[in-house]
């Protein structure tokens, strides 16, 4: 099935959410941005660059600690932009949080995936089993 991803009340893009943690509520898949996606690519992808370089990053000094201020202030700043998961038909999906990871300025295009949680074992049964 295929699921439309909103910014507030613009599409960015959709996804097959075609990976489970059923378990955990997680589902997950590539992400394929639409026009929409445009304003927040940049952002994005600073984020997800920031993150992997963090999590790279073995030791604990102060590359580290920049690195990881720098995680929690884009993250900051991406929380604003109200993502969202709709049913092609709009139906709202219940979820705890939406993530995308984009590195497809360093990997290609095909390197955007989204996450998402459920909010509950309903929710998941209702749009994933």
């Amino acid at each position: 099935m295929k699921f439309v991803i909103f910014s507030g009340n613009h599409e960015i893009g959709d996804s097959d959410l075609e990976h489970a943690d059923p378990h955990m509520g997680i589902r997950m898949g590539r992400f394929r941005p639409s026009h929409g996606y445009g304003p927040w690519e940049a952002l994005i992808q600073e984020l997800s660059m920031a993150s992997f370089e963090a999590h790279m990053t073995r030791e604990e000094d102060e590359e580290r600690r920049r690195l990881q201020a720098r995680v929690a202030e884009l993250s900051s700043k991406i929380s604003t932009i109200n993502l969202r998961v709709e049913t092609k038909d709009g139906h709202r999906v219940g979820t705890v949080w939406v993530h995308i990871e984009d590195y497809a300025q360093e990997m290609g295009a095909e390197e955007r995936e989204i996450s998402i949680c459920v909010e509950d074992s309903d929710t998941y049964e209702q749009y994933f089993e």
